[in-house]
């Protein structure tokens, strides 16, 4: 039976799919790709924003993926898709929306053994403490004059390894 690898993130090419999947989400969305910043370790799990959508991660990876924003950068991203009027009540779900397809991008690249739930979706005023086992890696997100951060919290699941298909 596998069982999870507590002592390292999952591996490099998780980190990569998920930038690819980011940068090619805002640009096929919004003709704008965002600048990605250096992925850092989140030793405390302090995830500084409003709104965060989240996805469980199993499979050959067990953990969490996040995408988490404040207001400005989800109105921006809810404009650009067409939305004439982005109501607050809209922008949890807009963070959910892009945790889940930046997750089902990625689980087209790293395999079928990536399986991932329906996004779960929180607001906060001030962020939020994120609680996993999993070292978590921060990835600022910079686009059109907002931030944002992608957080990966993944353990390689002994036997499983990414998929050799990530593009």
């Amino acid at each position: 039976m596998a069982t999870a690898t507590n002592t390292a993130f999952a591996d490099s090419v998780h980190l990569e799919v998920f930038l690819r999947c980011a940068t090619r989400y805002f640009e096929e969305c919004t003709d704008e790709a965002p600048v990605l910043g250096t992925p850092y370790l989140l030793n405390e799990g302090i995830i500084p924003y409003t709104y965060m959508g989240a996805i469980a991660v199993s499979g050959n990876a067990k953990g969490t993926v996040v995408f988490a924003a404040n207001a400005p950068l989800l109105q921006q991203l809810l404009s650009d898709l067409g939305e004439t009027d982005p109501q607050a009540d809209m922008l949890e779900g807009a963070a959910g929306e892009v945790a889940n397809t930046l997750s089902g991008n990625a689980r087209e690249s790293l395999s079928h053994h990536f399986v991932i739930s329906t996004p779960s979706v929180s607001t906060r005023e001030g962020g939020t403490q994120l609680q996993t086992r999993s070292p978590m890696i921060g990835v600022p997100v910079h686009w059109k004059g907002h931030e944002g951060m992608i957080v990966l919290a993944l353990t390689t699941v002994e036997g499983g390894r990414a998929g050799s298909n990530a593009y």
